[in-house]
């Protein structure tokens, strides 16, 4: 699909249990990448039948940033995520970066689910 913005090719989708990417096509396979927010994991499956997952819990924004793209890399998925919020007025600074930003609030984001 072409770029229209940043990120328009990839939305969230809600599920029965947070959100997903659902299928993205890569290369000759695909994957997808679901929010749990029942069981607070994140969770990666590919169309070859491999998985992982971690935790989501307080860590830093640059800190999940590069947990999601090492484990991605352990699926044999070369990951490109713009390092930089589009969505939001003024972001302080990039994914990789962000260290100050590190609240996960499992009660917080079950009711916002």
């Amino acid at each position: 699909m072409p770029w229209i913005n940043r990120s328009w090719h990839v939305p969230l989708y809600v599920t029965a249990c947070g959100l997903t990417t659902s299928l993205t096509p890569y290369d000759t396979r695909a994957f997808e990448i679901d929010f749990d927010f029942s069981e607070h994991q994140l969770k990666i499956a590919t169309s070859e039948g491999k998985r992982r997952s971690f935790a989501l819990k307080p860590i830093s924004v640059a800190d999940f940033y590069r947990k999601i793209m090492r484990t991605i890399g352990k699926l044999d998925i070369e990951g490109r995520i713009w390092p930089m919020p589009v969505e939001i007025p003024n972001p302080i600074q990039p994914f990789h970066e962000n260290v100050e930003q590190a609240a996960y609030d499992p009660k917080a984001v079950w009711r916002f689910w």
